[in-house]
C-alpha cells in the first residue's frame, strides 16, 4: 500500500484550505518524516481568490477583497537509523487584503463624515509569515514513534495594513515555538494515527502608524501577533485492497491569539506636521476554530495512484466587527494523483475548490459603537492547482 500511502500525503498537502482559522496560510506537515531512507520534496499551489464583497452604499459594484497568492513548500529529510531529521519550510499565515485598492468609490474620504458610505470597511494588507521548522523523530519500535523540535515564525519587514483609520508598517520579528507529535503504526494495514501539538505564543512587532500612507510615521509600542495552541490528529487505514481512507481535525485555539495595534496618539498631524494626532488602534477578533478533513485514495497501477477529499470548517456566524475576517466557514473539495516517475522520483498534481460561507462585516467607529457601514461577503469562492515532486536519495 505503499503508493496509496504516498497519495493520501499529496492530498494532504494539496487540499490545504485557501483559508483557515485566523490567519493560518498553511499547516504545520509531518508527512516527509515517514518517508523511506533520505528525502527532499517542493511544492507549489497557486491560489485564484475569486473574493469580493459589496459596501452598503446603493448601485456600488462587488469589489475584490483578496489578493491570489501561490503557496510553496520545501522539506528535507535525512535519514539516520532510528532517528529521522527533518526541516521544512512553508508560508504558515497570511493577510493580503485588497479593500481599500479596489473597494472605495469615488469621492470616498474617510475624515469627511458625508462621504463615508462611499468607503469600504475592508482593509488593505500585505502580511506573510513564514515558518522553517526543525523537527527529530525517533522510531520507538515498528509501531510507536516520537518527534519534536522547534517551528520559527518570521515577519518580514515593510510589511503594512491600511485600513479607514489609517496606515501601519511592521518592521521585522520572529518568535520560535516549540512543536512535540507521536504516531502508531500498523504498516501491514496501512495504519497511522499521528497527533501534533504545537503551543500559543506571542511576539511584539515594532510598527509605525500614520493617518495615511501619503504622510510619514512615528513609532508606537505594544502592538503584537499572537500565535494559536493548535492541536492536529492525522490517521488513515487501509479499508479495502489496494484502498486507503484518511483524514485529520486540526483545532486552533484562536480567540486567545490576536493581533493587537494599540493607538498611536503622536501620529504626524497632516496640518500642522506636529506629532499630535491620534491614529486609530486596530485589532482582530478572531474565533476558535476545527477544521475537519476526511478523504480516500486508490491505488490504479503500480505507478498511479488517486485520492479525493472534503474538507469544512465551522464559521463565527453570519455577521461580525472583524476586519480580517471574509468567510463565515468553508467547504474544500480536492483530486489528485501521484506518479512514480522512477525508483526514486514522484510527481504528483492536484486540484482544488473551496466554497466560502457568506458573512456580513459590521463597522465600528469603536470598540462596541457601530459607524452604519457594513460590507457584505457573498458567493466566493477560491480555486488552485498545484504540483509536488518528490525524490529519494
Amino acid at each position: 500500500m505503499k503508493n496509496i500511502i504516498n497519495a493520501g500525503a499529496v492530498l494532504g498537502l494539496l487540499a490545504t484550505p485557501a483559508f483557515s482559522g485566523g490567519w493560518e496560510a498553511s499547516k504545520l506537515s509531518t508527512s516527509h518524516l515517514y518517508e523511506d531512507g533520505n528525502y527532499a520534496e517542493f511544492s507549489v499551489l497557486p491560489l485564484t481568490y475569486d473574493v469580493g464583497a459589496t459596501i452598503q452604499y446603493p448601485g456600488a459594484p462587488k469589489h475584490k477583497v483578496l489578493s491570489d497568492q501561490t503557496r510553496a513548500t520545501m522539506a528535507v529529510k535525512i535519514d539516520l537509523g532510528n532517528f529521522d531529521i527533518g526541516v521544512s519550510k512553508y508560508m504558515s499565515g497570511a493577510l493580503l487584503f485588497e479593500g481599500q485598492t479596489n473597494g472605495n468609490l469615488s469621492g470616498c474620504s474617510p475624515s469627511v463624515t458625508a462621504t463615508l458610505p462611499l468607503c469600504s470597511v475592508s482593509p488593505s494588507a500585505s502580511v506573510k509569515i513564514g515558518s522553517t521548522t526543525v523537527l527529530a523523530r525517533y522510531a520507538i519500535d515498528d509501531n510507536y514513534s516520537v518527534f519534536g523540535g522547534l517551528n520559527r515564525y518570521t515577519l518580514n519587514d515593510g510589511d503594512s495594513v491600511t485600513t479607514l483609520s489609517g496606515y501601519y508598517e511592521i518592521d521585522a520579528a520572529d518568535k520560535t515555538l516549540p512543536t512535540i507529535g507521536a504516531a502508531y503504526e500498523q504498516k501491514e494495514i496501512a495504519l497511522k494515527v499521528e497527533l501534533i501539538y504545537q503551543p500559543d505564543g506571542s511576539v511584539n512587532v515594532p510598527t509605525g502608524s500614520s493617518l495615511s500612507k501619503l504622510i510619514p510615521t512615528t513609532p508606537l509600542s505594544g502592538a503584537s501577533i499572537a500565535f494559536p495552541e493548535t492541536t492536529t490528529l492525522n490517521f488513515q487505514s487501509g479499508v479495502a485492497e489496494d484502498t486507503l481512507i484518511y483524514g485529520a481535525i486540526h483545532q486552533g485555539k484562536w480567540s486567545t491569539a490576536q493581533i493587537i495595534v494599540p493607538e498611536n496618539s503622536n501620529g504626524i498631524n497632516p496640518v500642522t506636521g506636529a506629532a499630535d494626532a491620534a491614529v486609530s488602534a486596530i485589532g482582530s477578533s478572531f474565533d476558535d476554530k476545527i477544521h475537519y478533513t476526511i478523504g480516500v485514495g486508490r491505488k490504479i497501477s503500480e505507478d498511479l495512484a488517486l485520492s479525493i477529499s472534503y474538507a469544512t470548517e465551522d464559521g463565527g456566524g453570519a455577521e461580525t466587527s472583524d476586519p480580517f475576517t471574509f468567510r463565515n466557514g468553508y467547504e474544500t473539495y480536492s483530486i489528485s494523483a501521484r506518479y512514480t516517475a522512477s525508483e526514486n522520483l514522484t510527481v504528483s498534481a492536484g486540484y482544488t475548490y473551496t466554497v466560502a460561507g457568506d458573512v456580513k462585516i459590521v463597522h465600528e467607529a469603536a470598540p462596541g459603537v457601530p459607524s452604519g457601514l457594513t460590507l457584505d461577503y457573498t458567493n466566493n469562492n477560491v480555486s488552485g492547482f498545484g504540483f509536488k515532486i518528490g525524490y529519494t536519495f
